[in-house]
C-alpha cells in the first residue's frame, strides 16, 4: 500500500471551507483571515468561488500556489472589501502571510486574524499580550502574531480589538451582537485579533524556542513581508512554466487550480481535490452530511482526472487522488468505487466511467512508483470484473450504464434512468433521452459506445500494469480480452450507414444521436488506422457536427438538443476534450491534436485571464462559462466557476510540449508552433526537463544539459535512452539536422533512420552525435547504437 500522504511539519490551504484558511500540520490548528463589517454586522470566515450565500466571501482570483504552499496567492472579497492574501511557508515550519487591501467600501471594516483547531477538533489556544499560541507536536508552542506597521493618530499600528472564547459559536454571537471582541486574554477554543482593513497587515507564525524569563521576540512586518517576497521570487523563477506561443501560462494555470483545489480528508488522512470547494459547503456541510467538513466529497472520474492534473505538479498529491477513491473506505463490498462520496455516504447503486487503470498507469509512467501499481492493481481488477458482471444487461458482451437498488447505500434517484445516466457522468445528456431503464437488469436498454470503449481502454492499461508487476499470465489474458472487445465493438457498434461508432438499443437499432463519445474508441486502439482517420475527418473536423471556434460540444451541432446549452446538453466539457486528445495522440494524429489543444487553451484562457475562472463546462456557441453560473434546470448544476477538471483544457497545452508516453519513453517538441515556446522545470522520473520548440528548432534539456536538438523543429515521440543507445520517432519537414547527446566522447555511433541502411558517425568531444535525415510522410524511426570497437 502506498504510504499515507500526511504532510510533514508545515502549513497548507487544506481547509475546504476557505481559501482564507491555512492549516498547520501535524497539529491541525489553523489561521483564518476573516472579514467583519461592524456597521452592517456582516461577517465571513468562508471564502471560495461562489456567491450563493450572504455569509460567504467570494474568491475573485486564484493565483500562484506551489504544492507545499511555499508560496500561494489569491484575491478575495466580502462586504465591499477586496484584498490580496499571500502565504509563504518555509521548511522550518514558519508561516508568513500578508493581507493587502485592494478596495474598501466601508472604512470601519475589520480583518479578523483567528486561530483555532481546524475541523471543529478539540484543542485550546491562548491569547497573551496580543499574540496567540497553541501547542506544537514537539511540545513547544506555535506562536501567531499580526502587525500593521503604519501608525498615525487614527491608527496605532496595533490590533483594534481582541478576544478569546470557549467556542466558535460564542465568538460569533458576541461579535455580531456587540460589534467588537470581548477584550479578554487567556485560554479558549478560539482567539482573534481585529485590525483596520484599509491598512496592509502581516501575520507570522513560528515555533517558539523561548526560555523562561526571556522576553518573546515578535518578527517585524518587514521580516514577514521579506519572506513572502523571497518565496514568491523563488516560485516565479524555479517552478514549472511555459513562456511564449499559444500555450503560455498553461502550466501555472493548471497547477494553480490543482493546488488551490487540494483539501484534507481528515477522516482518512489524505490530501485530495474535490470537484469544487463550494460543493463541500453546499452539499456536505449545510446539507447536514458532515457539519465539520472532515470527510471527502469526491466524484469518481473527477478524481482520476485530478490525479492527472497533479501529475505534472506533485507525485504525492497525484497519488492521493487515486487513493481517496480506491481505498477501502471508498469501495462497495470491497469491489467497486462509487459515483460519489459525501463524507461517509457513498452512492452504492452506481459507479462511474472506468478510468482508474489509465490514470494509475500514466502516474506510473511519470513517477515509476511500483508500490502504487501493487496497491491499485487488485482493486482495479475487481472493479473491471464488476462491470462485466453487473452492466451487461442482455448478456451480449456489450455494456450499458446502470443503477442497482440491491445495495446498502443507494444514491439519489437509485433505480431510475436518471441514476443510470449519472453513472455515465453525463447526468442529463440527450444520448439517453430515448433509452429506458430495465428494472430487472438494473441497466439501460442501450449499449453505450463510450462505456464500452473506456472499458476496452481499461483492459489495455490494466494489462500493462500486470506486465509491469511481472504477472505475465494475467497480462496476456487481459491482452486477449482487449482484442476480443475491440472485435466486438467494431462488429456491433460501428454504424456503416453513418460511418461512426454509435450507441445501440437492445432491439438492434442504432441511436440516431451523435456525440463525441464516438471518438473514445481511439483511446482504446479499437479502429484500424484508416477507420480512425476517416472517423476524425468525417465527423470530428466536420463544422456541422463538432468542429469550430469552440470545441467539442457534447452533442452534435445538428442535434435539436444542442441549442439547449444546459449542462451535458450541448456544452463543452473539459474531460471529453482531454480523452479525445489522448485518443488523437494514440494514433499520432498530431496536427488535429495540436488544433484541439490550441482551441481548448484559448477557450480556457479567455475567462482565466479575464476573471480567474476555471469552469466546469462552457457554452459551445459563445465560449462563455459564466452564462449559467448556478443550477439552471433539473439535472443541471450550471457551470461552477472554479471546478478542478476545468484545468484539463490547460493541461493539453502542457502535454503538447512535454509528456510521458502511454507506451515507452517520453514525447516532446511541437513542429506546428509558429512562435518559439519554452516549457521549463518539468519533473519526470526524478529529473528536470526543459524544451524550446517551434517550426524552426526544437531543443530539449535534462537537468540543465542538452540531450536533443533539431533544425528545423520537430515533434519527438517514444524517446528512450538505454545502455545500448537512444531510440525515438521523429516528425518534421524535409531535410533535418538532428543532434543527440549522451555518447562517449569521440566514440563511433551507428545510426538507423527509417528503413534505410545503417550508417556510422562519430560523436564529438562532448558526446554529441549529429546527422541529417529527410523527414517526410509522418514519423520516422531513429535508432542510435553505441558501436563496440
Amino acid at each position: 500500500m502506498p504510504p499515507r500522504n500526511h504532510p510533514q511539519i508545515g502549513w497548507n490551504t487544506y481547509d475546504p471551507l476557505g481559501m482564507n484558511r491555512i492549516v498547520r500540520f501535524p497539529e491541525l490548528y489553523e489561521v483564518r483571515i476573516s472579514v467583519f463589517a461592524p456597521e452592517s454586522g456582516s461577517y465571513a470566515s468562508k471564502f471560495y468561488f461562489l456567491e450563493h450565500f450572504g455569509d460567504v466571501g467570494n474568491a475573485l482570483r486564484a493565483e500562484a500556489h506551489s504544492p507545499d504552499c511555499s508560496f500561494a496567492s489569491a484575491n478575495l472579497s466580502f462586504a465591499g472589501f477586496t484584498f490580496k492574501v499571500e502565504y509563504a511557508c518555509s521548511q522550518d515550519g514558519t508561516l508568513a502571510c500578508s493581507v493587502t487591501p485592494l478596495a474598501v467600501a466601508d472604512p470601519f471594516t475589520l480583518v479578523m486574524v483567528e486561530v483555532l483547531r481546524a475541523w471543529e477538533l478539540e484543542g485550546e489556544v491562548e491569547l497573551t499580550n496580543n499574540v496567540i499560541s497553541f501547542p506544537s507536536a514537539s511540545g513547544r508552542r506555535i506562536v501567531v502574531s499580526a502587525i500593521q506597521e503604519h501608525s498615525s493618530i487614527h491608527n496605532t499600528g496595533t490590533r483594534v480589538t481582541s478576544g478569546v472564547y470557549p467556542s466558535e459559536e460564542e465568538y460569533l454571537n458576541f461579535l455580531l451582537e456587540q460589534r467588537t471582541l470581548n477584550g479578554l486574554s487567556g485560554k479558549g477554543k478560539i482567539a482573534a485579533l481585529g485590525f483596520i482593513a484599509r491598512i496592509p497587515l502581516t501575520v507570522a507564525a513560528w515555533t517558539e524556542n523561548k526560555q523562561a524569563g526571556v522576553r518573546r521576540v515578535v518578527p517585524s512586518s518587514h521580516a514577514t513581508t521579506e519572506l513572502v517576497r523571497a518565496n514568491k521570487e523563488t516560485y516565479e523563477t524555479e517552478s514549472p512554466s511555459i513562456r511564449g506561443g499559444p500555450f503560455e501560462g498553461c502550466h501555472r494555470a493548471a497547477t494553480s487550480v490543482a493546488n488551490w483545489m487540494t483539501v484534507w480528508d481528515q477522516l482518512h488522512e489524505i490530501p485530495y481535490s474535490p470537484v469544487t470547494r463550494s460543493w463541500i459547503d453546499n452539499y456536505m456541510v449545510r446539507a447536514g452530511f458532515d457539519p465539520s467538513a472532515r470527510g471527502p466529497l469526491t466524484g469518481l472520474w473527477d478524481c482520476f482526472f485530478h490525479a492527472l492534473l497533479h501529475s505534472v505538479n506533485d507525485q504525492s498529491l497525484a497519488e492521493g487522488n487515486i487513493r481517496v477513491v480506491l481505498d477501502d473506505h471508498a469501495l462497495m463490498d470491497t469491489e467497486y468505487p462509487t459515483n460519489y462520496i459525501v463524507s461517509t455516504y457513498r452512492s452504492g447503486d452506481r459507479s462511474q466511467p472506468p478510468l482508474g487503470s489509465l490514470a494509475t498507469w500514466k502516474l506510473y509512467r511519470r513517477f515509476g512508483n511500483k508500490a502504487l501499481l501493487e496497491w491499485a492493481y487488485p482493486r482495479l481488477k475487481r472493479w473491471h470484473s464488476w462491470w462485466k458482471r453487473r452492466r451487461d444487461g442482455n448478456g451480449d458482451g456489450l455494456l450499458e450504464w446502470g443503477s442497482n437498488l440491491d445495495v446498502a447505500q443507494p444514491g439519489n434517484d437509485a433505480g431510475t434512468l436518471f441514476a443510470a445516466a449519472c453513472e455515465s457522468g453525463m447526468d442529463n445528456s440527450p444520448l439517453y433521452d430515448e433509452a429506458s431503464y430495465d428494472a430487472a437488469t438494473g441497466t439501460m436498454n442501450l449499449a453505450d459506445v463510450g462505456l464500452n470503449a473506456l472499458h476496452a481502454a481499461d483492459t489495455l492499461f490494466l494489462s500493462r500494469i500486470a506486465d509491469a508487476l511481472g504477472r505475465r499470465d494475467e497480462s496476456e489474458a487481459l491482452e486477449t480480452e482487449h482484442r476480443a472487445l475491440c472485435e466486438r465493438i467494431n462488429a456491433s457498434l460501428w454504424d456503416e450507414k453513418t460511418r461512426t461508432y454509435a450507441n445501440r438499443f437492445w432491439n438492434g437499432n442504432f441511436s440516431t444521436r451523435l456525440a463525441p463519445m464516438s471518438f473514445y474508441p481511439l483511446l482504446a486502439h479499437i479502429p484500424e488506422t484508416g477507420r480512425a482517420q476517416e472517423l476524425v475527418q468525417l465527423h470530428l473536423l466536420n463544422e456541422r457536427e463538432f468542429w469550430g471556434e469552440f470545441v467539442i460540444p457534447t452533442i452534435s451541432k445538428d442535434d435539436p438538443a444542442f441549442m439547449d446549452q444546459l449542462y451535458w446538453r450541448g456544452r463543452i466539457w473539459p474531460p471529453v476534450n482531454y480523452l479525445i486528445y489522448l485518443g488523437l495522440k494514440a494514433y499520432r494524429l498530431d496536427e488535429v491534436a495540436f488544433e484541439l489543444a490550441c482551441r481548448s487553451v484559448r477557450l480556457f484562457m479567455k475567462e482565466w485571464n479575464l476573471r480567474g475562472h476555471c469552469h466546469e463546462n462552457y457554452n459551445a456557441i459563445t465560449g462563455e462559462g459564466d452564462d449559467v453560473p448556478v443550477a439552471a434546470s433539473p439535472g443541471s448544476n450550471g457551470s461552477d466557476r472554479f471546478y478542478t477538471w476545468g484545468a484539463l483544457l490547460a493541461l493539453m497545452g502542457v502535454e503538447e510540449l512535454f509528456d510521458v508516453e502511454l507506451g515507452a519513453g517520453i514525447r516532446f517538441g511541437c513542429r506546428f508552433l509558429q512562435k518559439e515556446t519554452v516549457i521549463s522545470n518539468v519533473r519526470c522520473q526524478g529529473e528536470s526537463y526543459s524544451v524550446k520548440t517551434s517550426f524552426k528548432e526544437t531543443t530539449a534539456c535534462r537537468n540543465g544539459a542538452e540531450f536533443f536538438s533539431s533544425t528545423p523543429g520537430t515533434s519527438v515521440r517514444n524517446y528512450t535512452a538505454s545502455k545500448e543507445g537512444v531510440e525515438f520517432f521523429v516528425a518534421g519537414s524535409g531535410t533535418t539536422s538532428l543532434a543527440v547527446s549522451g555518447f562517449d566522447p569521440r566514440s563511433p555511433v551507428t545510426v538507423t533512420a527509417g528503413g534505410h541502411e545503417p550508417f556510422q558517425i562519430t560523436a564529438d568531444a562532448g558526446g554529441k552525435a549529429t546527422f541529417s535525415s529527410n523527414l517526410t510522410g509522418g514519423y520516422t524511426h531513429i535508432a542510435l547504437k553505441r558501436t563496440l570497437v
